[in-house]
């Protein structure tokens, strides 16, 4: 069985300050992978988990470490995620595939080396956390034999939900990731 730290970082791929009960604004223009995961230097998502896994963390804090020309440190509470800022998206090169993939349209998809299939199933969720309503969350389902990983992301705030059903190791796990507060630039 793999240790929590290493589901959780695969899960989340992902994802501070808590604000008031408010709608969450956002910048015009086109639904871009960058404007749907901000990636700066600083910019801090924490999340509120719950997990099947025996003595899991209740709270997953994620953090862009480092920006290193087009490589991007996330640091999660164990093996950070390393991305990679393309003209078409955010790609995810030990997964051999993206994270997100521009254009964001509902219904398109893309694959990756392990046979993943992510596919985006909306681009109007509304969702409730952080003391916010975000609105015009992007939905992505990233499914393969092994798991079926749902987030949400929101326009220039970045992932504000993860809900995951693994299946490995002869156990079934499942995980949600709500987030908590977040400090965005």
């Amino acid at each position: 069985m793999r240790p929590f730290w290493q589901v959780a970082w695969l899960v989340l791929a992902v994802a501070a300050c808590s604000g008031e009960a408010q709608t969450r604004r956002t910048r015009g223009g086109p639904i871009t992978a960058r404007a749907l995961y901000p990636m700066k230097v600083g910019n801090a998502w924490s999340y509120d988990v719950e997990s099947t896994l025996p003595d899991a963390p209740t709270l997953l804090v994620n953090r862009v470490s480092a920006i290193e020309g087009r490589r991007v440190t996330i640091e999660t509470g164990g093996l950070p995620p390393v991305y990679e800022l393309r003209p078409d998206g955010i790609y995810w090169p030990e997964k051999g595939g993206y994270l997100l993939k521009d254009p964001i349209s509902e219904g398109a998809g893309w694959g990756m080396r392990s046979g993943s299939r992510s596919r985006i199933t909306s681009l109007s969720k509304t969702f409730r956390a952080a003391g916010q309503v975000f609105r015009g969350c992007v939905e992505v389902l990233l499914e393969s034999s092994e798991q079926r990983v749902r987030t949400l992301y929101a326009r220039d705030v970045g992932p504000v939900f993860i809900e995951a059903e693994l299946h490995m190791d002869d156990f079934d796990y499942t995980f949600r990731a709500t987030l908590r507060g977040y400090q965005v630039e």
